[in-house]
Formats: C-alpha cells, structure tokens, sequence
C-alpha cells in the first residue's frame, strides 16, 4: 500500500503547484515561472550528480534525451499557459485525455493496443469532457465539445495531453537505457538550461523576479516532490494504478479552482473531472 500514498501524494503536490502557479502567474511572466521551477528543482538534485554512479550514454539514450527534452520545452511552457489563461477547473482535467492519444501513439511506439475495457474507460472521459464543456442554453449535440475547444486554456492542455503521450514512450526508452533516477536527473538538468533561454529572450523582467526567490523555491518544491513521490510509487506498484493515482490531481486543481478563484459551474465541472479520472482509473485496469 506504501505506492498508492506516494501516488496519492504526487497528485496532492502536483495540484499544490497548479494552484500556487495559477496564484503568481497573475503578477509573473510565464517564462520566468516556467524555468524558475526547474532552476530550484535542480539545485535541489546537485547532490545526485556526486552520489549516482554515471553510466555509459550510448547513441540510443542522447537521442531519447534530446527528443524527449525537446518536446518538453514546449510542453511546460504550454501547460504554464495553459494554467495562466484558462480557469483551472476546465483546463486541468484535459491533462487526463492522455491515454485517449495513446490508441493513436501506442501502436505506433511501443506496440501496445487498447483492450476493451481501455475503450470503456476511454468512454468514460470523453463522457467527462462532454459534461465538462457543457452549459445552460447551448444547442447542437457536439456545442459542448466546441465549446471547450474555443477555450484557449483548455486547448492548449489538450496539446499538452498529446504530447505527453509521445513523451511517455521516450521516457520509457531513457529508463531502460540508465535507470529512473539517472533519467529524471537528466531531463530536469537539460530543461533548467534550456528554459534559460526563452527568459532571456522574451520575459518582460528577464531574471530579475529571482530577487524575490521564495515564490519561486515553493514553486520549485511541489514540483518536486511531485516527481520524487511518482518515482517512489513507480518503485513499488504497478505502473498503470500509479499514474492514474497522479491524474487525480485535476480533480484536486479543480478544486483548488473553485475554492480559491470563484470559478463558476463548480458542480458540473467537478462532476465532468470526475467522469475523466474515473476514466483513468478504467483503463489502469484494462
């Protein structure tokens, strides 16, 4: 039972970080907030570099690095975004629809095909972004889902979704080739000096906001414990069950979402949230 509270607690910290994200992004550049929390993640690693033992880097790990660190680049600064324009209670529980694009990547990447329970479950998400995007006077059967596509917040963590499913098969490659925590340091390191760049380029105060650090190293933190508690988990329980455990956090955020930032049609929302991680949690069966 030791990996469902760390899988329960990756989810808790992960929605800690949306909401303090969402919190100072009204005041912050997006590009500073997006690196700053890498930056103090990686401080917080350095004394992994002395402690683990560096194994042989082929061509096959520099390769994996390269596209997965890439595609995460864009990834984080989208899902920054992503939070800071949209309401947190709609845009949150897109990040579940990740297994829906892996029908379409799975196959192609890893070999893996849906089984029909994973199609029940997959039901059950679309169910809960029907629920999600619909609202009171709206007229055609499909009006909910255009509506949620024309939210910009919503959108762009539906790209992050997506995403995420190309990224979990490189990350699957990077940790066979020189174990998680290897990996995870690897990752993190490569997206901390490469998000420098676009805050030197285009954040309206560039690094100045670091005179100020603690918002930051709170932000860096959750973040944190967020991937330390998913390795624990990833340790000691089925992959499947942990992973699905940690999409609980857009129903946590959507919580966080109406409590602290008023946003509207709490019960429908938190309901269509629910439909998505029950989803989830379907297809971690499957």
């Amino acid at each position: 039972m030791g990996w469902l509270l760390w899988a329960g607690a990756s989810a808790l910290f992960l929605s800690f970080y949306d909401l303090l994200g969402k919190k100072i992004l009204r005041k912050q550049d997006e590009y500073f907030v997006t690196w700053a929390g890498f930056f103090f993640i990686g401080l917080g690693m350095i004394p992994l570099w002395f402690w683990l033992p560096i194994p042989e880097l082929n061509e096959t790990f520099w390769l994996a690095l390269v596209g997965n660190g890439s595609l995460n680049l864009v990834i984080v600064l989208l899902y920054v975004k992503a939070i800071k324009e949209g309401e947190l209670s709609l845009t949150l529980p897109m990040t579940t629809m990740t297994p829906l694009f892996l029908i379409a990547v799975g196959p192609l990447l890893t070999g893996e095909w849906v089984s029909a329970t994973g199609m029940a479950g997959i039901a059950l998400m679309i169910a809960g972004a029907y629920v999600l995007g619909s609202k009171t006077g709206q007229r055609g059967l499909l009006a909910p889902f255009r509506a949620l596509i024309s939210n910009r917040g919503p959108r762009l963590m539906l790209t992050v979704a997506f995403l995420w499913a190309i990224t979990a098969s490189l990350d699957k490659i990077g940790i066979s080739q020189v174990g998680p925590w290897f990996w995870l340091l690897s990752v993190v390191t490569f997206l901390s000096v490469m998000l420098a760049i676009p805050v030197a380029l285009w954040a309206k105060e560039g690094f100045a906001p670091l005179r100020r650090p603690l918002p930051f190293m709170a932000l860096g933190l959750f973040q944190g414990l967020s991937l330390i508690a998913t390795f624990m988990a990833l340790t000691t329980g089925l992959v499947a069950y942990a992973i699905a455990i940690k999409r609980t956090s857009a129903l946590f955020s959507s919580v966080w979402g109406v409590l602290f930032f008023g946003e509207r049609g709490g019960v429908r929302r938190l309901g269509g949230a629910a439909l998505m991680v029950l989803g989830v949690f379907v297809i971690a069966g499957a």
